[in-house]
């Protein structure tokens, strides 16, 4: 009668917990992408560092995001479909992804965005070497 018992339990909690611990979307411990959300990583180009308070917005939508410390940001509860989005962030160079799909098997939401730093010249190396040769000239 114990033996039963025993398997009965052991029956009731196979079957309870036969999910636990397979992939499943949206968990982000898995492999298989959350089908209704875009997600990723923006680093810088050259130095490969996360970027910090990156603007990223989704065209053609009020949908925007800014990266958090680690670099990542997250937009959920996205109808399936095809979207672009763009990045924006102050002494780097826009970028702009297209053709990410989510909601289907070939999901590619899950993106690494890398945006190219733009070089600020300034005249202060002009004025400065124009003022060392008025400097030298005068007499």
């Amino acid at each position: 009668m114990k033996h039963k018992v025993f398997l009965i339990v052991i029956s009731l909690f196979t079957f309870l917990f036969n999910g636990l611990g397979k992939d499943k979307p949206g968990d982000p411990n898995t492999s298989i992408p959350n089908p209704d959300k875009i997600c990723g990583i923006v680093l810088d180009k050259i130095s490969g560092e996360p970027l910090v308070g990156v603007k990223v917005i989704i065209e053609g939508s009020n949908k925007e995001a800014y990266t958090n410390f680690d670099g990542k940001f997250e937009f959920s509860n996205l109808t399936p479909g095809e979207y672009s989005i763009s990045c924006n962030m102050v002494s780097y160079e826009s970028y702009k992804k297209s053709n990410i799909i989510i909601g289907n098997e070939k999901n590619n939401s899950n993106l690494t965005l890398q945006l190219i730093p733009v070089l600020i010249r300034t005249n202060l190396q002009q004025d400065i070497q124009l003022k060392t040769a008025t400097a030298l000239n005068v007499g």
